[in-house]
């Protein structure tokens, strides 16, 4: 958790030193589920962010964290999830066309078996449409990514392992009213020299403006790691179905 808080900090300084920008824009958001009966389950998720943007530079830093515990009549209450991520991205004449970025991310997963995990790189972006109501953009980035795993009982060998990865991203959002919002965002990564060794992520999210700041929210997610049972995780797959707050301002 301290270094979870650490990582946030330094990604969100630059952006928080611009606070007084007129062209910055920060959003936060929470949520949560729960199961109770025979089976108990709790889970957490909350995401901060801030960016500032003009027609050169668009700078956004992210941090992320899930925490997760459950419980059944056999089984004593534990923790089934706890992760975090950092990352920052950086885009050049944002309202382009096509727009060349930097991005880099750092993160940790208790239900992936991952200790920590670096990655950054450069990609290029397509904004395929962009109106007043609707955007949606394409990327490809090539990255270069270092995991750092312990050794548990399922999986004995821990180290650490290099690699280079595509990473391939489609978002679109689009405002169906002034009030109802569509959102969705995939991520698909393969290792470049096994495309059968990838990380596979999507976040679909419908959200209902109850004020200026306010706004409800219904997100499915949905995480998928091909390597995580060999480092020892239960599963390779993780989803979940939330309802929480997200405020922008």
């Amino acid at each position: 958790m301290t270094r979870f808080v650490l990582v946030a900090l330094a990604l969100l300084l630059p952006a928080v030193l611009s606070a007084q920008d007129s062209r910055r824009r920060i959003d936060a958001e929470l949520n949560g589920s729960l199961v109770f009966g025979n089976t108990e389950q709790m889970l957490i998720s909350m995401r901060t962010g801030i960016e500032r943007r003009d027609s050169t530079v668009a700078l956004r830093t992210e941090a992320r964290f899930n925490y997760g515990e459950s419980s059944t009549e056999d089984e004593p209450r534990s923790v089934h999830r706890r992760s975090w991520l950092g990352s920052i991205n950086l885009d050049y004449r944002p309202f382009a066309a096509q727009v060349p970025f930097l991005l880099a991310t750092v993160e940790s997963s208790l239900e992936k078996r991952i200790d920590i995990r670096y990655s950054g790189g450069a990609g290029h972006k397509m904004n395929l449409v962009r109106t007043d109501r609707s955007t949606v953009d394409m990327s490809v980035a090539l990255l270069a990514e270092r995991t750092i795993t312990h050794a548990t009982t399922a999986a004995p060998a821990a180290g650490a392992e290099t690699l280079a990865r595509w990473s391939a991203r489609f978002r679109a959002q689009h405002d169906f009213t002034e009030n109802v919002t569509f959102r969705s965002e995939t991520f698909y990564r393969p290792a470049v020299a096994e495309l059968g060794s990838f990380t596979f992520s999507s976040t679909t999210s419908l959200g209902y403006r109850m004020n200026r700041f306010l706004q409800l929210r219904f997100s499915f997610q949905d995480h998928y790691d091909s390597e995580a049972r060999t480092r020892g995780a239960r599963t390779n797959n993780d989803g979940e179905l939330l309802v929480g707050i997200l405020t922008e301002f």
